[in-house]
């Protein structure tokens, strides 16, 4: 709601894998107005100020839905390995259900050779169904290679699944 800072991230050029992305990890709701239609998808307008770190950089996971038979995105070629990278996380939804699957994890892991993985950084594990946004960094090395890697604890007799969404800055 207003007043609350929060992590924002949006697509500056589409939602693919290595488009451009901008992250705010303190973006401030000041106004919000339902643009209500009977018959239509339910609409919002939401203005927000900036009141943390402003960063550009490339989206790793694009916003979609990932399934518990899936764990990892497409590979990202950043290049040259260099020091340092900020993650910003978006999770929507996540459908974890009694007896079922009852965690989601996901991490960032980075390769120089597009063949062995190692963790980079990872984003707290969500436990309930609600939504989660988050930023983390490192100070390491960065390897050539990046990508998205998430798994379902606990999976149950149903399927779950996660809408999320990852950008990193280098």
């Amino acid at each position: 709601g207003p007043g609350q800072s929060r992590v924002l991230c949006y697509g500056l050029a589409g939602n693919t894998t290595g488009a451009e992305f901008r992250g705010f990890s303190g973006a401030m709701q000041t106004k919000y107005k339902k643009l209500l239609a009977r018959g239509e998808l339910q609409k919002a307008e939401a203005e927000y100020e900036g009141n943390g770190i402003v960063e550009d950089g490339k989206i790793l996971q694009p916003y979609t839905t990932v399934q518990f038979n899936t764990v990892y995105s497409t590979p990202l070629d950043n290049g040259v390995s260099a020091t340092g990278l900020a993650a910003y996380g978006q999770l929507t939804s996540v459908g974890l259900v009694a007896g079922g699957s009852t965690q989601f994890t996901w991490t960032v892991h980075h390769s120089s050779d597009n063949i062995s993985w190692s963790v980079l950084v990872a984003f707290t594990a969500a436990t309930t169904t609600g939504q989660a946004a988050e930023r983390v960094q490192t100070t390491a090395m960065v390897e050539r290679y990046v990508r998205m890697t998430y798994g379902f604890g606990g999976i149950g007799s149903t399927t779950p699944n996660a809408k999320v969404f990852v950008g990193i800055k280098r």
